[in-house]
């Protein structure tokens, strides 16, 4: 409701006088007015893309971060497995040398008696 205020105060202060057109649109007789008419319907055009483009792009980003967040959750669940894999294997390792170590003392005790 401003905008339509400051324009109606505009065509006062410019005293413009405005004509209709053979379809009933508005014309006005002043060209700095009709070139600022314009430039207004170019930038609400231009206003108008951005918006859309922003909203575009939120929503591409927010997909990629959904994106990265699952790749993220797969190569953790990856990264545990191979620990718990390591884990094992390295317990085994150190049952299988303890047993050796407990075969060797069981031995030499066998052969020094």
């Amino acid at each position: 409701m401003k905008a339509k205020n400051e324009k109606c105060l505009f065509r006062k202060q410019a005293n413009v006088t405005r004509v209709h057109d053979h379809k009933g649109n508005h014309q006005t007789t002043n060209p700095a007015w009709a070139a600022l008419c314009v430039e207004r319907q170019f930038l609400e055009v231009t206003t108008e893309r951005l918006v859309a483009l922003q909203t575009t792009l939120n929503k591409e980003c927010y997909e990629v971060k959904a994106q990265v967040a699952v790749r993220m959750s797969e190569e953790r669940l990856k990264i545990e497995e191979e620990r718990r894999m390591w884990t094992e294997q390295v317990l085994s390792d150190r049952m299988l040398l303890e047993e050796e170590r407990r075969a060797m003392v069981g031995s030499s005790a066998l052969t020094e008696s």
